[in-house]
């Protein structure tokens, strides 16, 4: 295999160095980097090298006595070589030199004024193009294929070319040299053959039709046998007014009260039957509105030490104002001429309430009848879309299903202007399901019926309809017929596309696209605009696929 060894020169960019490796005509190159080691501290250029090498078949060895250098050529997974390039075996360094002597043109470093003939290679492009490029002015000119002039030299030729060529002459040179070099690489780039397809995929709409069961006794989706968690829902509503009660009625009232009782008497547990009375010092008569038993006291060396308590609720025994008193003691008069009377006492901390005297209104049945007929009236139909808007976010409410209804009239007693306020509160229970468990069904179904090379536009696009439910015996379950409306948009393969794509001429391009059947129309564009072919490199074509 055929070698060669290139000097990478100060300053010099990637454009010109895969320039010089294209007019490298062996297969193996030694690239000596110690002459400019900088251009490897940058990653992206030197993977950039590494592939355009490979795009150009050269096996290319990184030669340089800098650590960072090798180990930034090895990170790209370029061969390399520690050492300086001197040390390379003599004779193939000789030979080297001799086939770059023999390719500079005679005359040295300065070449006719005709036009030069430079082939323009992008990696990747379509086919290769050969362009006339102006000579620069009086500038002395140099083929792209030979070292720059302030390439580093080996041996006495070098040492005498930088005698001949002075200091200021030296500087000019380079100067220009690299000016024409990074203008060249930005255009090498700025003006490498790029293809862009925008593409808009074909569309069809569908309908799929399948059955479901809405089931309350399961928690999830069941794909296999097309089953989803279904669930009973309650919504209220409910409405008031106030109407009139016709009928009037006493108000007279008892007051009421609590009282706790006193057992001083002995050990032993007294029972007082309901409605015992109690008397206070002025003679006013309480009764216990419920049975009570007095503990026993507490007695040490047949002594009270301490009393047995209870406390109960009490009633006065004539409706009146008079019996709301405040704080009071009471005895027991049923004790009395007994040791027990002294024995058994009450006492009371709070006021007593609620006696008092005078007539008021009630609500008769019919009072009650047409004030419920009126809220109903009132409440009117509870419509699907009140139910839809007051159940939980997220469910839907299954069409056609039954619904339970629960009826609730309450009616509060009337106000001493004869008014009394009623309202009516309807309950209704439907069966709904969660619309992600449906979508999720539907997914499922579309993926297992629609074709390979198809796939859903999206949610936008996709309508539910349900139809002929049928709710079971034990209202535990619902079965149903789902429809599916969905646009299916046609999958275009990007990857593929660019691979088949890559070298083809524009007329190619065109016929494959016209005959791919995904594909409803397309945008095709060359960059820059005088190329009409797609590049060989399948990452400079790009595919955007348009699915809106």
């Amino acid at each position: 295999m055929a070698k060669k060894i290139l000097y990478l020169q100060p300053n010099e960019n990637i454009a010109y160095l895969i320039h010089r490796l294209e007019n490298v005509e062996t297969d193996e190159v030694y690239l000596a980097a110690d002459a400019y080691p900088e251009f490897f501290e940058d990653m992206v250029t030197v993977r950039l090298l590494k592939r355009e090498a490979e795009f150009l078949k050269k096996k290319i060895t990184v030669v340089s006595q800098h650590e960072r250098v090798i180990t930034a050529a090895q990170n790209a997974e370029l061969d390399t070589r520690a050492g300086d390039a001197l040390d390379l075996d003599e004779s193939f360094r000789e030979s080297t030199v001799a086939a770059e002597a023999a390719a500079q043109p005679s005359g040295g470093d300065v070449v006719s004024d005709e036009e030069v003939s430079v082939r323009v290679v992008t990696p990747g492009a379509a086919d290769d193009r050969i362009e006339k490029m102006p000579p620069l002015g009086q500038t002395p000119k140099r083929s792209f294929g030979q070292p720059p002039l302030f390439a580093e030299r080996r041996g006495e030729a070098a040492r005498g070319a930088a005698q001949v060529v002075g200091p200021r002459r030296m500087r000019i040179f380079f100067v220009i040299v690299v000016v024409v070099l990074v203008a060249g690489g930005v255009g090498y780039y700025a003006l490498a053959p790029r293809v862009t397809l925008n593409i808009t995929p074909k569309k069809e709409s569908v309908k799929f039709e399948f059955a479901v069961k809405a089931d309350t006794k399961i928690s999830a989706v069941d794909l296999e046998n097309n089953a989803i968690p279904g669930q009973l829902v309650s919504v209220k509503k409910d409405v008031s007014d106030t109407f009139s009660a016709s009928t009037r009625r006493s108000n007279d009232t008892k007051a009421t009260g609590h009282i706790t009782i006193y057992n001083e008497y002995g050990s032993a547990p007294q029972v007082l039957v309901k409605t015992t009375r109690l008397k206070t010092s002025d003679g006013k008569i309480f009764r216990l509105a419920q049975a009570v038993t007095v503990p026993g006291a507490k007695m040490e060396n047949n002594k009270v030490v301490a009393p047995g308590t209870v406390t109960a609720t009490v009633e006065a025994d004539t409706a009146g104002a008079e019996y709301n008193i405040g704080p009071s003691d009471f005895s027991v008069p049923g004790f009395e001429g007994t040791p027990k009377f002294l024995g058994f006492y009450g006492k009371s901390s709070d006021a007593m309430t609620g006696g008092g005297a005078g007539s008021g209104f009630a609500a008769s049945p019919e009072d009650l009848a047409k004030a419920k007929v009126a809220l109903e009236e009132k409440i009117g139909t509870i419509s699907d879309v009140y139910v839809k808007g007051n159940i939980p976010q997220g469910l839907e409410v299954l069409p056609d299903v039954p619904s339970d209804r629960d009826i609730q009239f309450v009616a509060e007693d009337p106000n001493a202007d004869g008014t009394f306020r009623a309202t009516l509160t309807v309950t209704v229970r439907v069966f709904a399901v969660a619309e992600q468990d449906v979508l999720a069904l539907s997914e499922h179904v579309i993926s297992s019926r629609a074709a390979n090379d198809a796939e859903p536009s999206g949610l936008a696009s996709r309508t539910l309809s349900y139809a002929r439910a049928v709710r079971s015996q034990d209202a535990a379950s619902v079965s149903f017929s789902a429809t599916i409306d969905e646009q299916l948009v046609r999958v275009v393969d990007g990857s593929a596309l660019k691979n088949d794509l890559a070298g083809k001429s524009e007329s190619e391009i065109k016929d494959m696209l016209r005959g791919n059947d995904a594909i409803e129309n397309v945008e095709l564009i060359f960059r820059p605009f005088w190329i009409s072919a797609a590049p060989r490199n399948p990452e400079r074509i790009t595919v955007n696929v348009n699915e809106g």
